[in-house]
């Protein structure tokens, strides 16, 4: 009876890290962020697969053939939601993806991001990947707050992975430091991370507006560039009309709105001194962080709330 009780407290466990973690991002219980630290998480998920799985490692020990349901039960749902913290990145930070030149026929429409020297790299895979290793360019993409920017990250000693997400984003950081992920803002001291221009554009102007025309991708086989945009369902997307309209900062100040014929050219930016590129962001990110929405949006949005339940 004793060991019952301990399988189901060690899937409990899991199951508590996981539904933390949502509570944490889409209730916005920032109260909760002790609980959900990267070594923290890992200790409690580690803990609690190795309670849920103690009676069926003990029977298998014992050469038991038929295992009762009730011992695969806890085991199988601390190993499932285990699995999905891994997948989601919430687990285990993943190091930025190294892309390589790859072959593919992209349909016109694909949204781009383009760096300085003209080579680009498909949205969709950078929100799935969330950093990205473009030679001694760090790309970071959150697919929820549309954040997208290039940094130049060549003398770093280490890769640098999605560490724990934020209010419009989430940061980045190694061994020894952590960066905001949307404009490279040291958070433990140190020097900020070097801004780089990078363009966002559909294929089609790229492909008319570029002269070098190198696309980036992972190793292998490139996977398939999805369309399918996320719809934002943090507490600072909630009641903001259209939250997930796509924007570039400009100076750390004022965000302006982009449009669909910004989109159908794919000019370079040239920042006018150290560490001013640009970068982009959603409509509602840009006013959770307070910058000057420059169509007049703003608090005003909110206004008119909009139904937006996760």
């Amino acid at each position: 009876m004793t060991m019952y009780w301990v399988e189901w407290f060690g899937m409990t466990l899991v199951v508590f890290v996981v539904v933390a973690y949502w509570l944490y991002t889409l209730g916005g219980m920032h109260i909760l962020e002790p609980l959900i630290q990267s070594r923290l998480r890992r200790i409690m998920v580690f803990m609690g697969v190795m309670a849920a799985s103690a009676t069926l490692a003990l029977e298998a020990l014992q050469s038991v053939v038929a295992l009762p349901i009730g011992s695969l039960l806890p085991t199988l749902g601390a190993v499932i939601f285990a699995a999905y913290a891994i997948r989601k990145q919430w687990l285990i930070p993943v190091r930025a993806s190294r892309f390589e030149p790859c072959s593919l026929d992209i349909n016109p429409e694909t949204l781009l991001a383009v760096l300085g020297d003209g080579s680009a790299v498909p949205v969709s895979w950078l929100r799935t990947h969330r950093t990205v290793r473009v030679g001694s360019v760090l790309i970071v993409h959150c697919g929820i707050a549309r954040s997208l920017t290039a940094y130049s990250v060549g003398e770093l000693p280490q890769d640098l992975a999605a560490v724990l997400p934020h209010g419009s984003g989430f940061l980045i950081g190694n061994a020894q430091t952590r960066w905001d992920g949307v404009n490279g803002k040291a958070l433990w001291g140190g020097d900020d991370l070097k801004r780089l221009p990078i363009t966002l554009c559909r294929a089609a102007a790229w492909k008319s507006d570029v002269a070098s025309k190198v696309l980036y991708g992972p190793a292998g086989r490139p996977p398939r560039i999805e369309t399918r945009d996320r719809t934002p369902r943090v507490p600072g997307a909630r009641g903001t009309r259209n939250a997930s309209q796509w924007g570039r900062v400009l100076f750390e100040e004022r965000w302006e709105p982009l449009g669909e014929d910004d989109l159908m050219r794919c000019l370079p930016e040239r920042p006018f001194g150290e560490n001013t590129a640009s970068f982009y962001l959603a409509r509602w990110a840009a006013i959770v962080r307070g910058y000057e929405i420059d169509d007049g949006a703003g608090p005003a949005e909110r206004e008119h709330p909009e139904s937006d339940t996760p």
